[in-house]
């Protein structure tokens, strides 16, 4: 089966060796399907990278999240295990717990907690190794980091952004097997000084075309056993500019 455009071009760039950061933007509102089921794109892009990736999302209202409870409890220990600080494992454990927790009311101590990760990550001589390598998705990215000019923000948009320009440009993580995704509707509302990074790269994702809408449409329609008062490729036309949430919504309700 051909695989999604936007997935099959982020894929592709990645593996180029160019780019390990990304700005997904455009139709991120879409269901996309996997698996014979249709998907949010957090959803889908979680279950996608999970086969070869501790897959962490992260926005500022959940904070921290991970793809499963595996993921969770791997992490916590794995990073326990080769802190620096604090002399005991049960306190370096408890730190990671508590920075997770934080992480839904400081987005800076969960954004710190990543980067601490994907520094161990890299290292060759850990007391314990990850077990695969990191994919961060940073969802409404434009909320954690919004284009305002750096005069009119306030001291935790400015902390927010040096963090990451920093973490972003930091040759370790460039050089990494780790890769980072911001999802936004429009790259624009991004503050300019990330979208512009030499290892950023911006994945546009295109409304169904005909043939999409076609194929979604015969298929739902029988899922869901209704029949048009239109034929197929009529209402396929109708609904050109329409996502495919959108016409699953008109197909449900009418």
């Amino acid at each position: 089966m051909e695989d999604i455009k936007f997935y099959a071009e982020f894929s592709k760039n990645f593996l180029s060796g160019e780019f390990n950061q990304f700005i997904f933007s455009g139709n991120i509102y879409d269901i996309f399907q996997h698996d014979n089921e249709y998907l949010n794109l957090g959803d889908f892009l979680k279950k996608r990278l999970s086969n070869t990736r501790t897959v962490i999302t992260f926005t500022i209202a959940d904070g921290v999240d991970f793809f499963s409870k595996k993921d969770r409890d791997e992490f916590i220990a794995t990073l326990a295990e080769n802190l620096t600080f604090f002399e005991s494992y049960e306190d370096r454990r408890s730190w990671v717990i508590k920075s997770i927790a934080a992480s839904k009311v400081q987005p800076l101590e969960g954004l710190k907690l990543l980067k601490e990760a994907s520094k161990l990550s890299v290292k060759k001589d850990l007391k314990k190794n990850f077990s695969k390598p990191f994919a961060f998705l940073i969802l409404h990215a434009e909320t954690l980091i919004p284009d305002i000019e750096v005069s009119r923000m306030n001291d935790f948009d400015r902390q927010k952004l040096v963090f990451l320009r920093d973490w972003l440009c930091d040759e370790y993580f460039i050089n990494s097997n780790d890769l980072l995704i911001f999802v936004s509707q429009t790259v624009s509302e991004i503050h300019k000084s990330l979208i512009n990074l030499p290892s950023m790269d911006n994945i546009v994702i295109d409304y169904p075309d005909f043939e999409q809408r076609f194929s979604f449409i015969e298929n739902e329609t029988k899922k869901i056993e209704i029949n048009l008062d239109i034929s197929t490729e009529r209402f396929s036309d109708l609904t050109a500019g329409l996502n495919l949430n959108g016409i699953r919504h008109i197909l449900i309700h009418g």
